[in-house]
C-alpha cells in the first residue's frame, strides 16, 4: 500500500525500528517503479519523467537502486516539488520547460485534494501521466496503478485502471 501516513492511517502502530520502515518503504519504491514501467509501454520513445511530489510527506526513493531501475528504463527523472496548491502551475511549467515527456503523481494529502486541478494542468500541459489512486482517472486523468480508492488502504492489491 502507498500512504503518507502510515501511522496516522492506523496501518502500523509505529515507524520505529527499521523493519515497518524498510516495508513501507520497498512498497513505495516497487509501485512507482511499475508506475514508471507502465509509462514506457504507454508513451513510445519516453526518457524524460516529471515526477510530481511533496518533499515534506515523502522524499524520493534512495538513489541507488532507484538510479540502477531508472538505467534499465532508460528515463531520466525530474522533481516537481508541491508544498501548498499555489505551487502546482509553477511545477507543470517547469515539467514542460525541462522537456518532460510524461508525469508520475506520487500520492499525498495535497496532490489527492487537488486531484482534478492537477488532471487538468497535466491535460493542458500534454503530459501523459499516471496516478496512485482511482479517482484521478475517475475525474478524467489517464490511468492509475495502486489501491482502487483511498478511503481503502489495506487489503486489496494494487491495481490499475485506464480511460
Amino acid at each position: 500500500m502507498v500512504a503518507a501516513d502510515p501511522v496516522g492511517l492506523d496501518l502500523v502502530a509505529s515507524l520505529r525500528g527499521p523493519a515497518k520502515r524498510d516495508r513501507v518503504e520497498l512498497f513505495q519504491r516497487s509501485v512507482l517503479a511499475k508506475r514508471l514501467e507502465m509509462l514506457k509501454e504507454f508513451v513510445p520513445g519516453l526518457a524524460r519523467v516529471a515526477v510530481l511530489r511533496n518533499p515534506a510527506s515523502r522524499p524520493m526513493p534512495p538513489s541507488g537502486k532507484r538510479r540502477t531501475r531508472l538505467r534499465k528504463l532508460g528515463l531520466a527523472l525530474q522533481a516537481l516539488d508541491v508544498r501548498e496548491p499555489n505551487d502546482f502551475e509553477a511545477a507543470f511549467a517547469a515539467a514542460v520547460q525541462g522537456n518532460a515527456q510524461a508525469l508520475v503523481a506520487l500520492d499525498d494529502g495535497l496532490t489527492i485534494a487537488y486531484r482534478t486541478r492537477i488532471v487538468a494542468l497535466a491535460a493542458g500541459s500534454r503530459l501523459p501521466a499516471i496516478y496512485g489512486l482511482r479517482e484521478f482517472p475517475d475525474d478524467g486523468g489517464l490511468v492509475s496503478y495502486g489501491q482502487a480508492s483511498s478511503t481503502c488502504f489495506g487489503a486489496p492489491p494494487p491495481t490499475w485502471t485506464r480511460f
